[in-house]
């Protein structure tokens, strides 16, 4: 069940961030002639912050139901804390990828509603997480949330901790 809700999770994101939001920018864009961007240098580094984006999200995935005992769907919530692989560096590697894959897209198609959206996502991303995601980990899982979340970051790593970290087992 748990690899199941998983998987759903994984097909509905990846739907909602790389077709419906994409035709949504792109039929804004169109129906009030907003301005695009194309440049083939814009094109290769979306398409190389999409593909990190997915790579990340899946990891993060798969690292929550086999370590954490439960998946990134709110219905089916981890057990366990996870602070192993790609956790040791960034508190929410989903949400990471998620504005990546966003973000990416947003320079491949040269849409500037997308760019917006991902804006959105952005500051949608900081509001849940700070209003109800951390209170929330932080009710289930006590001092020891509280000791990651002084000690990992919430989006961007800090590299001296990839060295700092390396081999260390929590």
């Amino acid at each position: 069940m748990r690899f199941f809700l998983t998987v759903v999770h994984l097909i509905v994101s990846g739907a909602v961030l790389f077709i419906l939001f994409p035709l949504l920018a792109l039929s804004l864009d169109k129906r009030f002639a907003l301005p695009s961007f194309s440049f083939i240098s814009l094109k290769i580094t979306g398409g190389a912050l999409a593909l990190l984006g997915t790579v990340l999200a899946f990891v993060a995935s798969y690292l929550l139901g086999v370590k954490g005992k439960g998946t990134p769907n709110p219905i089916k919530k981890t057990r366990l804390l996870v602070r192993e692989g790609i956790y040791r560096y960034m508190r929410n590697p989903m949400l990471a990828g998620a504005i990546l894959i966003s973000l990416g897209s947003s320079l491949f198609l040269g849409s500037t509603s997308l760019l917006a959206i991902t804006g959105g996502i952005v500051i949608s991303a900081f509001l849940y997480l700070h209003f109800y995601e951390e209170r929330e980990l932080e009710h289930r899982f006590g001092e020891e949330y509280l000791i990651y979340k002084r000690e990992v970051p919430r989006f961007i790593p800090k590299f001296s901790g990839w060295l700092k970290n390396k081999g260390r087992k929590r």
